[in-house]
């Protein structure tokens, strides 16, 4: 992996970012005085064609370097950013619908008044007994009496729930009392572009939600539906997400590239160019990308679809790809758009076991399939080609879930048998009454999905309760920072 010039970028710019709070006496002076020399040092080395091993480590050390001052460049001007702490009036737009999590409702905004104009928060208003909370929705106006709690004032972005908002480009979180606010009347509103596309993204799949709610769908159907087809995860139970945790099956509710295959998959069944590839690949493309944009842009799915279009443009350009590459120039683009991501947990799961999938996943295959010459029914090579695919994937996150969660489930492999298709027509299933809603002729069909959805998430529901409820299902450890990186240098 190291020999591919963008691996080596990835895995050591991310391995600068994440070494920092080693290093924290070390200013951004002397981290832009040492990236820039190493850089010198090695275009130097490069065309003077002498000694390739100073020039591989001079290389190697400018890249490691580069991480930790684009890093440390990029949260300094994130906390620049300085914001009064005062109690104060501010006029803000609701950017999603409003999640309720028990004596609160939380939702996203940004400020359109005012000095902090413009700033992303995090919302958390109290409850009323008059539930008045229900009247805002996505793209609401609303004026709010309260004090900013600036998110770059922590000193280390490591750690804390308010240092992940930090990473996720929120500027602030605020606590609203249920009396100091009230909408407003404005009209359209001027936002930045960011916002206007995340307010613009978030109203069509409001609407996409309620089309899925009117198809005759039950309640459960709909939650599941929603965080798995659109990664709104809001809506399900704190119990439905402990037995997935539980179960070891957690991934099939975070958009991936499972969910990206899928999407694919259809496009490359009802776009059909044959004459025209290249329109059909571009088509393609645009799509998948504008699913990525409706569904929040996360960072597990923004990795499968630059993988996805890495591919698809080499495709076009008869060039071959290699996968393990395509994954490690998503890496890279991932981290100069957002240094921060590389301390996300979600950033951290997706690309080691992408990873981790395509080391191992032949071993694993090649274990039974390569074992005798004589050829397997069809059915045993895909049941084993998904067994291989989980044993790699949580093979290499286990370090991951017992540093964070402090457990791993035993049951990964009979849960992801039946989570897996679950999913996949989980999914199948919503995009097609989705698709069905816009001809009023086929609304049987859409019924018939709905009916079928609504069956396959009891299924999915009572499958994973029963096999959490089995003693002996996981390992508790204690979380050690010293199980994560031994294993990896391995």
């Amino acid at each position: 992996m190291i020999q591919l010039p963008s691996a080596r970028i990835f895995l050591l710019a991310s391995i600068a970012a994440l070494s920092l709070p080693l290093f924290s006496n070390v200013s951004i002076e002397l981290l832009t005085i040492l990236f820039f020399t190493g850089l010198f040092i090695s275009v130097a080395s490069y065309f003077s064609q002498r000694l390739p091993h100073f020039q591989t480590l001079a290389i190697s050390v400018t890249i490691f370097l580069f991480g930790a001052w684009w890093f440390s460049l990029y949260k300094n001007n994130r906390m620049s950013h300085q914001l009064s702490t005062s109690f104060d009036s501010f006029a803000i737009v609701a950017l999603n619908h409003p999640q309720e999590k028990n004596k609160v409702v939380q939702f996203d905004a940004t400020i359109i008044s005012g000095d902090a104009s413009n700033s992303l928060l995090h919302v958390s208003l109290l409850k009323d007994s008059a539930q008045n909370f229900k009247s805002i929705k996505t793209g609401s106006a609303l004026a709010v009496y309260t004090s900013l709690q600036p998110l770059s004032t922590t000193d280390s972005i490591y750690g804390d729930y308010y240092r992940m908002l930090f990473s996720h480009g929120y500027d602030a979180s605020v606590f609203v009392v249920y009396d100091n606010w009230c909408k407003l009347n404005i009209g359209s509103v001027p936002l930045p572009l960011k916002h206007r596309i995340r307010l613009r993204a978030n109203m069509l799949r409001d609407n996409i939600l309620a089309i899925i709610s009117k198809s005759g769908v039950t309640d459960n159907a709909l939650n599941m539906s929603s965080a798995m087809a659109f990664g709104d995860r809001s809506l399900l139970s704190s119990s439905q997400r402990k037995v997935f945790s539980q179960a070891g099956v957690a991934h099939v509710l975070a958009l991936s590239g499972m969910h990206i295959s899928i999407i694919f998959m259809l496009l490359c069944f009802f776009v059909r160019f044959r004459r025209f590839s290249m329109l059909r690949e571009a088509v393609i493309i645009f799509v998948i990308w504008c699913y990525v944009l409706v569904v929040g842009m996360p960072i597990s799915a923004l990795r499968a679809a630059i993988m996805l279009s890495i591919s698809m443009l080499l495709s076009m350009s008869k060039s071959n790809t290699i996968a393990l590459n395509s994954v490690s120039v998503a890496g890279v683009v991932l981290f100069v758009a957002n240094p921060l991501c590389v301390v996300d947990v979600g950033f951290q799961f997706s690309f080691i076991s992408v990873i981790s999938i395509l080391i191992m996943y032949k071993t694993f295959y090649g274990l039974l399939l390569s074992a005798s010459n004589r050829h397997f029914p069809r059915l045993v090579s895909v049941v084993w080609s998904l067994v291989s695919v989980s044993l790699a994937a949580q093979l290499g996150t286990v370090p991951l879930q017992l540093y964070y969660f402090g457990s791993v489930s035993l049951l990964f492999i009979p849960a992801n048998f039946i989570a897996i298709p679950s999913a996949y027509a989980i999914i199948l299933s919503t995009l097609l009454i989705i698709i069905f809603s816009f001809f009023p002729f086929l609304s049987f069909l859409r019924q018939a999905f709905a009916v079928a959805l609504s069956a396959v998430v009891d299924f999915l529901d009572y499958s994973l309760r029963l096999l959490s409820s089995l003693p002996f299902n996981g390992i508790v450890v204690v979380s050690c920072f010293s199980v994560v990186f031994p294993f990896y240098l391995l």
